[in-house]
């Protein structure tokens, strides 16, 4: 079977970590790569209990082991930083995607059963998740796509 996970450089309230998480592991995800961007203690401790959530306090000590201390200003950057190093973990998925919290992976069918599709030579694979677009309510409702 493939398996697949994801990484995520995340500032939210604990309420849309912990659903962005349920969603993607209900989609299927073998693994969920969690880096905190802000001290968020309720959603770190729930991360934390999941045995399919590695999840990562993005804290001065972080930085220290990842950037010689130095917190990137530009938040792209520190999720560019994030996903490698979740990319360079022992390999726990066969497939791994960089996602933000409000992009969500909406399958025709099963995420493996895709990937178990491509050719085993390939590096990589296009996703075009939905985006949550903000309502105000703390739920999203709406949704842009890719339209092909």
């Amino acid at each position: 079977m493939t398996t697949w996970g994801l990484s995520a450089t995340i500032k939210a309230p604990a309420a849309e970590i912990l659903r962005f998480a349920a969603y993607h592991l209900g989609q299927g995800a073998h693994r969920l790569y969690i880096y905190l961007d802000d001290d968020n203690p309720t959603a770190f401790a729930a991360c934390k209990a999941h045995p399919k959530i590695r999840v990562t306090h993005c804290d001065d000590a972080h930085w220290r082991t990842l950037n010689n201390g130095r917190r990137p200003v530009k938040h792209q950057v520190r999720q560019t930083f994030n996903a490698t190093h979740a990319y360079n973990r022992p390999a726990e998925v066969d497939w791994l995607i960089h996602i933000d919290v409000d992009e969500f992976l909406v399958p025709e069918k099963p995420i493996s059963e895709i990937l178990a599709t491509q050719p085993a030579e390939a590096l990589c694979a296009r996703v075009r998740p939905m985006e949550a677009l903000a309502t105000g309510t703390g739920f999203p409702t709406h949704f842009k796509a890719f339209v092909p």
